[in-house]
């Protein structure tokens, strides 16, 4: 996340999560969030995380991370 704070996908989902927020201030904000600079996540991180993307309703369906199918590294 920390290196795709640009990335048009990651501020198109903010703004489905956001409605009625500028683009403007989506992209102003994004960098204020302390997005860890390592990609190594713990099952507590990834617990967390996927809790904070839930609690958005930007997915069709609710995410669940379980610890025989997580991964510490991101998709490209």
């Amino acid at each position: 996340m920390h290196t795709n704070i640009n990335s048009t996908t990651v501020q198109t989902v903010a703004q489905k999560a956001l409605p009625g927020i500028p683009t403007s201030v989506i992209k102003a904000s994004l960098p204020q969030v302390g997005w860890p600079t390592s990609d190594t996540m713990t099952a507590a991180d990834w617990a967390k995380t996927v809790a904070f993307v839930n609690s958005l309703g930007a997915l069709t369906q609710e995410a669940k991370v379980t610890s025989s199918n997580y991964t510490d590294k991101y998709l490209p």
